[in-house]
């Protein structure tokens, strides 16, 4: 992404959400992965994560119907994952929630498909390697939880989070599968749960 569009999409982060403002925008304030925690969503995470779908789809021009910031689970994530074949992962520094993504049953598909959803990020946790950490999680979960398939519905826009599911083995699908709605989203994926894919997970993550 080029300087003048990323500062553009942090500053409008900051505007929905001036809680964000100082890590976001203050440049003498980098980051550190080791300041970053992964774990499970939690009820009063629910407007942080909502805010964070709905900003990061905007930025890729993704709003209204038939993309996944429509969905009714947006606004409250952390009962729409209570099922115990899903979860949800939130990328927390302190009490502020930066990323996450999740996996659920595949909404109108068979029960050993499960959709892994919402993977979101702000900015300034892209590039540290957050994205593969999180989606070999998702993945690792779904072969635990009984999974034959992970499925995944994007757009051609989010060019970087295709190249690293194709880089997890997931392959490029003709249509869509189940019945989630989305239908702004034109890349649709799917990874067999098999031990040749575990094997290339793996490689993937040591790359």
């Amino acid at each position: 992404m080029r300087d003048d569009a990323l500062l553009a999409s942090l500053t409008d982060a900051s505007r929905h959400n001036p809680k964000h403002r100082k890590i976001l925008l203050n440049e003498t304030d980098a980051l550190n992965p080791a300041d970053l925690q992964r774990r499970l969503i939690q009820a009063p995470d629910n407007p942080q994560v909502a805010q964070l779908i709905r900003t990061v789809m905007a930025e890729f021009g993704c709003v209204g119907q038939g993309y996944s910031c429509e969905d009714a689970e947006v606004d409250n994530m952390f009962d729409a994952y209570a099922d115990s074949r899903a979860s949800f992962w939130v990328i927390a520094k302190d009490d502020q929630i930066l990323g996450g993504g999740g996996v659920a049953p595949l909404e109108g598909g068979p029960p050993d498909v499960c959709e892994i959803k919402k993977m979101y990020f702000y900015p300034d946790i892209r590039g540290l390697g957050l994205g593969k950490q999180l989606l070999g999680h998702c993945i690792d979960f779904a072969a635990t939880a009984g999974y034959h398939t992970c499925y995944i519905e994007t757009t051609s826009q989010m060019k970087s989070a295709i190249r690293l599911y194709k880089a997890f083995g997931f392959e490029t699908l003709a249509g869509p599968l189940g019945n989630t709605g989305h239908h702004g989203c034109d890349v649709c994926l799917q990874l067999k749960l098999t031990s040749q894919s575990g094997i290339r997970r793996r490689n993937t993550e040591s790359d």
